[in-house]
């Protein structure tokens, strides 16, 4: 039975996947460093510039782009968009994850908590 199935494994011709077309774009802002592509429900392609301080997104099939600014000094890495299409940036710079509407094209920066050192205690002589 085992030899059965493996000759017959054996003899099924294995499906071909079709080519896959890549295009690629230039984003149309020179030495902005753009970065951390994110594709959301519509199909946009979000990304930051994280030398340019911006977030944008590119759409395909218009062959569109759409650029919005936000602080000087961000430099902006990675970015998600959540369930209401609001997206999320961390600011690389500044220490502050940024949350953008779209929708309104505003911006806000949201301090991350300020992480401090921990002191150490010295051990006692018995290494308690």
């Amino acid at each position: 039975m085992w030899i059965f199935s493996g000759v017959a494994l054996a003899g099924v011709a294995a499906a071909v996947a079709p080519p896959v077309v890549i295009t690629e774009w230039k984003v149309p802002w020179a030495q902005t460093r753009p970065r951390d592509p994110y594709l959301d429900p519509q199909g946009r392609v979000w990304f930051v510039g994280q030398a340019g301080n911006y977030v944008a997104y590119l759409e395909a099939i218009e062959r569109r782009f759409k650029r919005y600014e936000i602080d000087p000094g961000t430099h902006p890495h990675n970015l998600i968009i959540d369930r209401k299409g609001v997206v999320w940036y961390a600011g690389n710079a500044n220490g502050m994850i940024g949350r953008l509407d779209p929708a309104s094209g505003r911006s806000r920066d949201i301090p991350c908590p300020i992480r401090r050192r921990a002191t150490r205690t010295p051990s006692s002589s018995t290494g308690t």
